[in-house]
């Protein structure tokens, strides 16, 4: 759905580097998985359906972000630091995807 290649350019991860690739391939799977359960929709490369979405660059932004942010903060809470909120800003990318029953 995203290439690991894209998400290590993002995070500035050198391609050669390959320790992490399992644990970014996980990041990758669970972000589309959280995408489809915040909208309600499944995400597809192409061919969409009623409630099926086809990948955008919006969606992948988005997606690229949260998997920054998990492989960042690969806990929930931050000892020794300020503590300060994220912005929810896949939320706000993601929100006009979402399925809306009627």
């Amino acid at each position: 759905m995203i290439e690991l290649n894209l998400v290590k350019k993002h995070l500035n991860v050198d391609e050669e580097f390959t320790e992490d690739d399992a644990y970014l391939q996980v990041l990758i799977e669970a972000a589309v998985a959280h995408f489809e359960s915040t909208t309600q929709r499944p995400l597809v490369q192409e061919n969409p359906t009623d409630t099926a979405v086809v990948i955008t660059r919006e969606i992948e932004i988005g997606l690229l972000m949260l998997i920054g942010h998990w492989y960042n903060n690969r806990e929930s809470v931050v000892i020794g630091g300020v503590v300060s909120e994220l912005p929810l800003s896949t939320q706000t990318i993601w929100n006009k995807y979402r399925f809306k029953s009627l």
